[in-house]
């Protein structure tokens, strides 16, 4: 697996991280977030993602569920949302959807086309 930054933006002060990783069975990951404090790094990432792929996931859901909820709950952006894209051999695709965010952060509406 080949995991990379794929872009880092700077929007008046406001950083938006976004790591995109393919993974097994034609899945594609997608994760972006708002730092707080802490920033991951992409060899961490990569080392902790394969171990999560490869335990045993039955769904696309669960997948991302588990992603999601261990990445906000060790770095704890202040927003963040994942998906995984699936596409299946017959031709259709499929996502599952994560967000979440610190309570009481609002989106600064200059980021909002971003995670729309």
């Amino acid at each position: 697996m080949k995991l990379t930054a794929k872009s880092i933006a700077s929007h008046s002060a406001k950083q938006v991280f976004t790591i995109e990783a393919p993974l097994e069975e034609n899945q594609q990951l997608v994760l972006r977030y708002v730092p707080d404090r802490d920033m991951i790094e992409c060899e961490d990432f990569q080392k902790w993602l394969n171990i999560q792929v490869k335990e045993n996931n039955e769904t696309l859901e669960e997948l991302t569920t588990k992603i999601g909820s261990h990445f906000y709950n060790e770095i704890l952006p202040k927003y963040m949302d994942l998906k995984i894209h699936y596409a299946r051999k017959d031709g259709l695709k499929s996502y599952a959807y994560f967000v979440h965010h610190q309570p009481e952060y609002k989106l600064p509406v200059i980021l909002h086309s971003i995670f729309n």
